[in-house]
């Protein structure tokens, strides 16, 4: 497979991202940075950067109350803040590459909605890899020295990063024409915003927000995780009708970089675990 240079860059900026969203999840966890709030104040800088970024198109006018689509991509925002809370926690519980198996094996999810949903057709070779995926995490997950013998974080984590990606196939199913990819990801933001500040509410945690380093840090994975949607979506312009060879590429880029970081941090895998690395990497190519 020959790709250009401006599809390697692409690629590249896309995974090194996403790899760095992770890597900012495990800087917070040792530093007793309070999650949900940083995640929160993660949100909050991605409708604001957004916002800031799409002036000359505002996404929150009086028009935009009647446009198609405002309250469904909305309405995604809430997946995103969970799982986003769920993948902090399980990044310092489990670590970095384990938790960024478990969310690019979520991609089993979406493959059986479109095969049972939308009917979609795949390859013989892609049942298998629906099925290899599953066993990889539950490998990955499997923790027989604790007594809690499956992982519920990462577990969490498979589940909401799966159902993000479905929502959003869904909407993009539905054709919203009428909204950017730049105010899709404000939209989607503003939601996860507005739920991590409910759940501060009804956790009592509400205070917890003005917290100085949970800001810092919030603001800093905000960032990131906004131009992480714009890597995203710049990627799949460039690789046009190539789009599954560009989810395949990124995600087992993104699963060896964190793997590789989580050996540079000193994490360590057990053999078992090592396997389920192996058949997820294994699994994301067959369903590529």
């Amino acid at each position: 497979m020959n790709l250009h240079n401006d599809q390697w860059a692409a690629l590249a900026f896309s995974a090194g991202l996403s790899t760095f969203i992770f890597l900012i999840f495990k800087w917070i966890s040792k530093r007793n940075v309070n999650l949900p709030s940083a995640i929160v104040w993660n949100y909050i800088t991605c409708v604001w950067v957004g916002s800031v970024l799409s002036t000359k198109s505002p996404v929150f006018t009086i028009k935009s109350l009647e446009t198609p689509g405002l309250f469904p991509i909305i309405s995604l925002g809430i997946l995103f803040m969970g799982t986003f809370l769920f993948m902090g926690k399980a990044t310092a519980k489990s670590g970095a590459a384990l938790s960024a198996v478990a969310s690019k094996m979520s991609v089993t999810i979406p493959v059986l909605v479109a095969l049972f949903v939308f009917l979609e057709q795949i390859r013989p070779m892609g049942y298998a890899g629906v099925v290899l995926a599953l066993f990889a995490v539950f490998l990955i997950s499997y923790q027989p020295q604790s007594k809690v013998v499956i992982d519920r974080s990462l577990l969490w984590v498979f589940l909401g990063s799966g159902l993000v990606d479905t929502g959003m196939n869904l909407v993009k199913h539905a054709q919203y024409d009428n909204w950017s990819n730049l105010q899709f990801a404000v939209l989607t933001f503003t939601g996860a915003a507005i739920t991590g500040i409910v759940y501060l509410f009804l956790t009592k945690a509400f205070k917890l927000l003005w917290d100085l380093k949970a800001f810092l840090w919030g603001s800093f994975l905000g960032v990131v995780n906004l131009f992480s949607i714009f890597a995203i979506y710049n990627a799949l312009d460039v690789f046009k009708s190539k789009t599954a060879v560009f989810f395949t590429l990124n995600n087992v880029t993104v699963v060896l970089l964190t793997f590789i970081l989580g050996l540079i941090l000193g994490e360590r895998f057990s053999k078992r675990s090592m396997l389920g690395l192996s058949l997820a990497i294994l699994a994301i190519l067959l369903l590529g």
